[in-house]
Parts: structure tokens; sequence; C-alpha cells
């Protein structure tokens, strides 16, 4: 009976290995981010409720820059502006928006110029955790490695979002169409990694903004045969900085 036992146990335990996703995979990388390693990380929040619903990049003393398709529709007054945290329990540092600008030719069926900007009824200080971060000029080509970063799922079923900030190094790859994205020619790709909650926030390299987070596989997060979609910073540039400057 012992040896009956035994042999269970080594077959359950066998089945679960081979059914468990693997870690190397998850959403973000696993990588908890410290505080202020990445100061210009924003989340987005329904005002008073506790609620995220988005990332963001902090651009400068009031103004971050998120995607338009999960802010067309909302009124200010319900958003708010997270900075400087990389853990969300308890209290966090919030600022209530004053005005949110959403690109005039924004299509949501194409979902080109898939950009908007939400300003802070007041001026966001900068700290050692709170710094804005610059928006990249030249053109990022598919190889380059970027940084992501997000509080979104870290499960590639899309599991549970994750209160500890992630961070993971993604390569840039080239886009191509699929049936959400007829054109490509505003957008940057990467290798899969961000999920639900990511959708929003950075991609950076040198330091610098290159893209917004902007779509994903809707059933999975970070499978190897997929891409994540970020809006080009590029592409917008012009456009963002007549509007906060």
């Amino acid at each position: 009976m012992k040896f009956q036992s035994v042999i269970l146990l080594v077959f359950v335990l066998s089945c679960a290995y081979a059914i468990a996703p693997d870690r190397n995979r998850r959403v973000v990388g696993g990588t908890n981010v410290l505080p202020g390693q990445i100061p210009h990380q924003v989340l987005l929040s329904f005002y008073d409720a506790n609620f995220y619903f988005a990332g963001a990049a902090l651009l400068n003393n009031r103004w971050v820059v998120s995607v338009a398709n999960y802010l067309e529709g909302r009124s200010h007054y319900s958003i708010g502006i997270v900075v400087g945290t990389s853990i969300l329990t308890g209290s966090v540092p919030t600022f209530q928006s004053d005005t949110i600008i959403i690109h005039d030719n924004f299509n949501r069926n194409t979902m080109q110029n898939n950009i908007a900007l939400v300003r802070s009824y007041s001026n966001i200080p900068t700290t050692v955790h709170v710094i804005p971060i610059a928006l990249n000029p030249s053109i990022i080509n598919p190889g380059t490695i970027a940084r992501t970063s997000g509080f979104g799922a870290t499960q590639p079923s899309i599991g549970p979002d994750s209160n500890v900030l992630q961070s993971r190094d993604v390569t840039v790859r080239q886009c191509e169409p699929n049936d959400y994205f007829n054109s490509v020619s505003q957008h940057l790709c990467t290798e899969a990694a961000v999920c639900t909650r990511d959708i929003g926030g950075p991609l950076t390299f040198n330091n610098q903004l290159i893209g917004i987070s902007l779509w994903h596989h809707p059933l999975r997060c970070g499978h190897d045969d997929d891409l994540d979609f970020y809006v080009r910073i590029t592409s917008f540039a012009t456009w963002i900085n007549a509007r906060i400057n």
C-alpha cells in the first residue's frame, strides 16, 4: 500500500511539473522594481476609489501620457494620477486630474492615433521617487533592447494584477498587421510581456520614452508566438510637445 502511495505521489508531482507555467515567461519577467528605480511610472485610477485601470508615464510636473482607448468618455473629475510608488499598499500619492486630451483623430476601430494626455490639477513635486521622463527623438529599430514596466498580471493566463511594480527587458521586433491592426505605421512592437493593467505604461530605451503600451493578445500574455503593440512616441512627439509646453 505504501509503495502504491509513493507511485501515486510521484505521478501527481510529475503532472504538476509538466503543466506548471514557465516562470521565465511570466509577464514582465517577474522582476520587482525597487522604490525610485522607475520614477516616471504612473498609474491611473478612479479618484478616491483605489481602483487602478491603466498605466501612464510622467512627462513633466503636470502632464502624463497614456492611451486614448482607456480614457475616451471618462470625466477628468474621476481620474487620479498615482505617482512615486512601487508597491500598492495603503495610501499612495494620488493627484486629481483637471484635463484629459484625446487625440483629435483617434479611431477606436482602427486603433490609430491612440494617445491621450492627462493633466494634474496641482503640480506634482519632483522627488527621488518621482521624476519625469524625456521623449526619445530617434527611430527605434528591431533588435533594440528596451524596458517595459507595469502593475499588470504576472501569469501567462491573465491572472490577478500585481501589487508590486514589475519591469522586464524586451526585444523590439518588426510589427506585423493582425486582426486588430491593419496599419502599424504608428506602432512599435516587442516580444510579448505586458498584460491587463500594464496598458498605457511606458516602454523606454536609454532612460527615454519610446512607446506607450497599447495591446497584448486578448486571451493570453507573454506567449512566445505573440507581439505586444506600443504607441510609437516619435509619431506623436510634436503633438505631445505642442500641448504640454
